[in-house]
């Protein structure tokens, strides 16, 4: 979903896997060893469209953003197992609190 971090530089780096990342409306397909830096306000969204598992390192700064996943996430016990995809109800929590941590959704 595209939004922006109103706050935060967000850094991914590409641990495992191809990540495709859509920064300012221009695909950029990140395969492993890729680093990407997001400023503040810019519109990006993220996702793996393969079948293989990608992981990504995400480097915030400043650091606060990182709460979010926290509240809404689920602690993994098995990084090595895919994760179920986001519930309705959690989806709708992680949006409604969204803003607290200065993330707006942003449509095209």
């Amino acid at each position: 979903m595209p939004h922006i971090q109103t706050r935060e530089h967000e850094g991914f780096y590409v641990l495992e896997g191809e990540v495709s990342f859509t920064v300012d409306q221009k695909e950029i397909i990140a395969p492993q060893g890729t680093f990407l830096n997001i400023p503040p306000n810019v519109i990006h969204s993220f996702k793996n469209n393969t079948n293989q598992l990608a992981k990504i390192l995400v480097i915030l700064a400043p650091g606060g953003l990182e709460n979010l996943f926290v509240e809404v996430g689920d602690r993994v016990s098995d990084p090595t197992i895919p994760p179920p995809p986001m519930s309705e109800e959690k989806m709708k929590k992680f949006v409604d609190i969204m803003s607290d941590y200065g993330v707006e959704i942003k449509h095209h």
